[in-house]
């Protein structure tokens, strides 16, 4: 008998839609046994954590660097106070190893928007605080954003 001529069967079984266990085991993150308000925070903050990249990266493409250095100098910035900031405290602070920082700060003071100085106590620590020209550009980004009605 040709293939054409052979019926197909039907499966009339009917199956069941997929439903996946809770994500989380929490009571206090369940509703009625359901983790579909939590999964839905979770998808939130990954649309909020895509948007602020989107934001770091048009920022960094404003002063001509990426978006990590753009990070790297924002925390020097903020940490650097009077002596430098190790770049140590700048990879905990970002959560990054030292060796990134060490790289993409190494590109920052090539550029003259970061100056890296020795530890007077620890040699084995460097120091980076923003030069006059870094200064010059977070200056320029924090007055672009910052809401202009004072």
């Amino acid at each position: 008998m040709p293939a054409s001529r052979i019926r197909k069967r039907r499966i009339s079984a009917k199956v069941a839609p997929y439903v996946a266990p809770p994500s989380v085991s929490l009571p206090s993150l369940l509703r009625g046994g359901s983790d579909r308000t939590f999964q839905q925070l979770v998808f939130d903050f990954f649309t909020i954590s895509a948007r602020i990249e989107q934001v770091r990266v048009h920022f960094a493409s404003r002063m001509g660097i990426s978006g990590p250095q753009y990070s790297v100098l924002r925390a020097v910035a903020a940490l650097q106070g009077d002596e430098g900031v190790s770049i140590g405290l700048i990879a905990e602070h970002l959560h990054v190893t030292s060796t990134f920082i060490t790289v993409q700060s190494g590109v920052l003071v090539q550029r003259g928007f970061l100056k890296k100085r020795e530890d007077a106590t620890d040699r084995r620590v460097s120091r980076l605080s923003l030069t006059l020209k870094g200064e010059g550009l977070v200056d320029a980004i924090v007055n672009e954003v910052r809401s202009r009605r004072s």
